[in-house]
């Protein structure tokens, strides 16, 4: 068995040990095992990708488990898509216990200042717990099971709740970041975002929340009508957020509050001005179009001022945003409509990352300082030999974090439609296909329509709910 006895050689083998260089390619990784799975259907890429180090406990695990729940998800296998996201929420949790009552976290800091972020256990941040949570309650959802879908978001909102103050905080501080040359190369980044108020507020969430109190019928419309009004809040613009808003105030049979929010509206040509016969003989279709996935992340060179020295780091960073996803265009009997724009996840994920930047570029700046005194010390110790290994080591080590959670959708877009009972035969075209499914509508009933799409993949569930369910 080898045995190191020189100091630096013990000290440098321990670097180079604890820079888990794969993480760098996670995106690569991703892909690699995806691509199978979407283009003939066959997760033992997936599986053999992500399925042991979800089942085991470690830096990925976390996001392993979210990856593969998903892919499950998109898969059709809901069953086992809510087992997995079930584990993975058991696991978020407990590392929010162990943060409180453990120095392990604080240790895991210290590593990631002499070495770098990819040491640390991923824990995902609230835009992932919310998310999971969300599409979790849609898994439900696809098995006619509207009470296990009210459970999960609630859990998604309980999420919110726990983390609104302290994600606060965290904006505020990124706003303001103590670096030049980390201003400008985030300039681009930030400017994405300077329209999105944090990243754990999703108005799709809230959106789908209140579709499932409303679908629950007059026992769950107060519900309804207090996450439909948080949707708005986020999202004013989206045509389906304000058609269910309307439709809900509405339903309740409120005259004046009914009139007043056609006021707050405005003239709006796409709005459909609901009467209370269309809920009580029809039944409405809320439609779920996914589509795309979120951009993985690159690496930007920043330069830390450390000890008198320039240090030029690695960091994580978002370039390619993508485009506007194209609607989904949904035609009935009698109706059509097309899906618009509730939540665009890739402004969500990016807006996290800026949240994060000041403590990556706190723990950068100190690991500058650490990784110089090592060098120096080196040098004292062995001369020119100890310099040159102490700098490999230190490159070797200085390589950004780029794991994010990447297998969830660019855009989330709905549209709402109310149709007569019986079966409805529906066609669904959007860039590059066109399908025709048939839902059957129950007066009264809600008919949840979820569709995910990215290029050459797609699956489509329909789940009818009648109210009281």
């Amino acid at each position: 068995m080898l045995r190191l006895r020189h100091p630096l050689a013990l000290a440098t083998a321990a670097i180079l040990w604890a820079a888990p260089a794969a993480y760098a390619s996670y995106p690569a990784d991703f892909a690699k095992a995806v691509t199978p799975c979407l283009r003939n259907g066959d997760f033992s890429a997936a599986e053999k990708e992500f399925l042991h180090d979800a089942m085991t406990p470690g830096r990925n695990q976390l996001l392993y488990l979210y990856e593969l729940a998903n892919l499950y998800r998109m898969k059709g296998d809901v069953d086992k898509s809510i087992e997995l996201f079930g584990h993975a929420d058991r696991v978020a949790h407990d590392y929010e216990g162990k943060a409180l009552v453990s120095a392990g976290a604080a240790a895991g800091q210290v590593g990631a200042t002499l070495t770098n972020d990819t040491v640390l256990t991923w824990e995902g941040d609230c835009q992932d717990k919310v998310m999971s949570r969300t599409l979790d309650a849609m898994n439900y959802l696809a098995k006619h099971d509207l009470e296990g879908a009210r459970v999960e978001v609630r859990k998604a909102e309980e999420y919110q709740v726990q983390e609104r103050a302290k994600r606060q905080k965290a904006v505020a501080r990124a706003a303001n970041l103590d670096n030049a040359s980390a201003n400008a190369k985030y300039g681009n980044m930030f400017s994405y975002v300077q329209d999105v108020r944090n990243s754990f507020e999703n108005a799709f969430t809230y959106y789908l929340s209140s579709a499932i109190y409303r679908a629950q019928g007059a026992s769950g419309l107060d519900d309804a009508l207090v996450d439909i009004k948080r949707a708005y809040e986020l999202a004013p613009r989206a045509p389906a957020v304000r058609q269910a808003y309307l439709d809900i105030v509405a339903q309740g049979g409120d005259p004046a509050a009914l009139e007043e929010l056609k006021a707050r509206l405005g003239a709006d040509p796409g709005l459909r001005l609901p009467d209370y016969a269309d809920y009580a003989h029809g039944g409405t279709v809320v439609v779920i179009y996914e589509v795309g996935f979120v951009p993985p992340m690159g690496d930007v060179a920043i330069d830390v001022f450390a000890l008198n020295k320039l240090y030029s780091l690695a960091f994580p960073i978002y370039n390619d945003f993508g485009g506007p996803q194209p609607p989904l265009e949904v035609t009935a009997p009698g109706a059509a409509q097309s899906t618009s724009l509730v939540a665009d996840v890739r402004k969500l994920e990016v807006k996290s990352l800026q949240e994060r930047i000041p403590g990556i570029l706190a723990r950068g700046t100190l690991g500058a300082i650490a990784k110089a005194q090592a060098q120096q010390k080196a040098t004292n110790s062995f001369g020119i030999f100890g310099q040159l290994a102490a700098t490999i080591a230190t490159k070797l080590v200085t390589t950004a974090d780029l794991r994010s959670w990447l297998s969830l959708p660019a855009e989330v877009q709905t549209a709402q439609l109310t149709l007569q009972p019986g079966p409805n035969d529906l066609t669904l075209a959007s860039y590059g296909w066109t399908e025709r499914v048939s839902v059957d509508v129950a007066p009264g009933s809600t008919t949840f329509l979820m569709v995910r799409s990215v290029p050459g993949f797609r699956t489509i569930k329909s789940a009818t709910v009648k109210a009281g369910a």
